[in-house]
């Protein structure tokens, strides 16, 4: 299997355009790395034939594949080497750049019903991925059940984890299972799990470190009020939908007592979040655990 990180933060990227906080300071002015948001490319075997499945589609997902030469190699007149993408939830970082897509070939979408759901109902935009019979096909993921991705050589299986309704499906959807999920992804050698939203400890996350030999985890928040320390009033990350990573009840203490097999990688970082400073106490925290920080443009090739 041929992962690579196409983005690695947490929604509006690092800078985010408006953020004052120390991690977008350090970004403008080049001392730490640029962030898109977070975006998976995977593929078996000869991926140049076979092509790719992306997780996760946010905003930039177009200017990804075109930076990226495996990926933008065109097939006939028109057409590229992403075939296929999987949405772990539908919030607008998962899910934007379906829009930006508008112009490519047939692409199949897996994602549970209810996200599907809440990006195509009472959305006028989505018309623009219906403008032929097969511009876009939606392939629903029962929770549990595998399902192939065309032809790739990759099986999908979904998982619910705890999670949170996206903002713009406030008052129109509610929580339910199929609301946000890991996606288990697999290739017949290898098993990899991307779960970029974990809202707390779960049977699902148990699962996870069990099953699977490489997990993209959410490294969203470092602390529950790492916004409010930069914002007055900003909700706290487990209002958010994120487990925080350090504590005695964080996402990299249950780590620690968990004898897994899994190469563990955080995944979806945000901004704010101080394991982004290489010389932080909360970076050294993480590394001295053996979890390591995801990056774009970090591959793993098993």
């Amino acid at each position: 299997m041929r992962i690579r990180v196409l983005g690695s933060a947490a929604g509006g990227g690092v800078p985010q355009w408006n953020c004052g906080c120390a991690g977008c300071h350090r970004a403008r002015s080049g001392r730490s790395p640029r962030r898109r948001e977070a975006c998976v490319a995977v593929a078996a075997g000869d991926a140049a034939e076979r092509g790719w499945l992306l997780l996760g589609a946010p905003g930039a997902a177009a200017s990804m594949i075109a930076s990226t030469p495996e990926l933008s190699a065109p097939r006939g007149s028109r057409g590229c080497n992403v075939r296929a993408i999987a949405l772990a939830n539908g919030d607008l970082d998962q899910t934007l750049g379906l829009l930006s897509l508008r112009e490519g070939d047939a692409l199949t979408v897996y994602s549970t019903g209810l996200v599907a759901r809440g990006f195509s109902e009472n959305n006028v935009l989505a018309r623009t991925l219906a403008r032929s019979p097969d511009q876009l096909t939606w392939t629903t993921l029962p929770l549990g059940e595998p399902r192939t991705a065309l032809d790739s050589g990759i099986s999908i299986r979904a998982l619910a984890i705890p999670g949170k309704v996206p903002p713009h499906l406030h008052g129109i959807q509610r929580a339910e299972p199929e609301t946000n999920v890991a996606l288990i992804v697999g290739d017949g050698r290898t098993t990899l799990a991307f779960a970029p939203s974990v809202a707390g400890p779960c049977e699902a996350v148990d699962e996870i470190l069990e099953l699977a030999d490489i997990v993209l985890f959410d490294g969203t928040f470092y602390a529950d009020d790492e916004l409010s320390r930069w914002s007055a009033g900003a909700p706290r990350a487990r209002d958010m939908g994120h487990w925080p990573l350090g504590g005695p009840e964080g996402s990299l203490a249950m780590f620690a007592t968990r004898r897994s097999r899994a190469r563990c990688v955080l995944i979806h970082i945000n901004n704010t979040n101080p394991i982004l400073i290489e010389e932080s106490p909360e970076r050294t925290d993480v590394v001295s655990r053996g979890v390591e920080i995801a990056f774009d443009g970090l591959e793993i090739v098993t």
